[in-house]
């Protein structure tokens, strides 16, 4: 079913981590705000999900992004070739993520102004 080596990685390593904390599939679905099925597929790897929901995951967990696409025990010194692409990939989404938070930022402030 799951043939992408960083879907894997990311669906393994997000279930190592619920379990190490005890926490059942419901408490981490109910803390993102998504069904028990749809956090199941999530870490089956059974779906797709978008950055802002790895992002959110990664916060549940209190980890970085990049070490849940990581194989267990590596690295991030370690990646190379298509790890480095994904690297750069994450840290280019996060860097548009950034701006946008900044342009929204900009844009209440303005709309607050203009109510004052």
């Amino acid at each position: 079913m799951m043939t992408n080596p960083i879907v894997k990685n990311f669906s393994d390593n997000i279930k190592t981590l619920r379990v190490q904390r005890q926490w059942t599939q419901k408490k981490v679905a109910d803390r993102i705000g998504i069904s028990i099925p749809a956090y199941s597929k999530i870490e089956t790897g059974s779906t797709e999900i978008n950055l802002s929901r790895l992002v959110q995951i990664a916060d549940i967990f209190k980890v970085d992004l990049v070490s849940l696409l990581l194989t267990v025990g590596q690295s991030w010194q370690e990646n190379t070739g298509n790890d480095q692409a994904l690297q750069e990939k994450l840290l280019n989404q996060e860097k548009e993520i950034s701006n946008l938070q900044r342009k929204l930022i900009e844009l209440y402030e303005e709309l607050r102004k203009r109510d004052n």
